[in-house]
């Protein structure tokens, strides 16, 4: 069921999540921030089997004449079930998280590696592909956890997602040029 709902939220990703929106909506991805449940203020869906849902995006966007690349949390679009709360759900995710910043990491290392943020037409190239990539990710992250019910499926995503993340650490800074 909940790939049904994913589904939905994955036709928006091209559109969505790579436009940006209101701040104060958004927890921006850092190393010193973990997601803590009164993060989660949307209304909770009843999906059989799902306990909560975590909204995340990737924002580019222009200042002082620099591109950054930006992995945010969305607040009033994430949802749980209170009863359901535990600590262990909780880090699952915030995997849903760390899985965003994997792939704004990915998106920022193809771009200043081929000097995309100054070709418009072939920069959302590589966004769409990221997005769908992303997506596929996530998919797949749900689908051997069972939704963190499968623990030793958790543990092992939780170490490679790390690995990921630590071999990608030259492009933590969001900004590309």
């Amino acid at each position: 069921m909940k790939n049904i709902f994913f589904a939905l939220i994955l036709f928006a990703v091209p559109m969505v999540a790579f436009m940006p929106s209101k701040e104060t909506n958004k927890i921006y991805w850092s190393n010193d921030v973990q997601l803590q449940w009164t993060d989660f203020k949307g209304s909770p869906k009843h999906i059989e089997g799902i306990e909560a849902f975590t909204t995340t995006g990737i924002d580019p966007k222009v200042e002082n004449n620099k591109l950054g690349i930006y992995c945010y949390f969305e607040k009033n679009t994430s949802w749980r079930i209170k009863k359901s709360e535990t600590e262990y759900l909780l880090k699952h995710e915030q995997y849903h998280f760390n899985i965003t910043e994997l792939f704004a990491r990915k998106l920022r290392k193809q771009i200043r590696e081929s000097n995309l943020s100054k070709k418009g037409n072939e920069l959302q190239k590589v966004i769409n592909k990221n997005s769908l990539e992303w997506a596929k990710f996530e998919r797949l992250y749900d689908k051997e956890t069972n939704h963190s019910k499968n623990t030793q499926a958790q543990a092992k995503w939780i170490s490679d997602i790390d690995n990921q993340l630590k071999e990608l650490s030259d492009f933590t800074d969001p900004i590309v040029e």
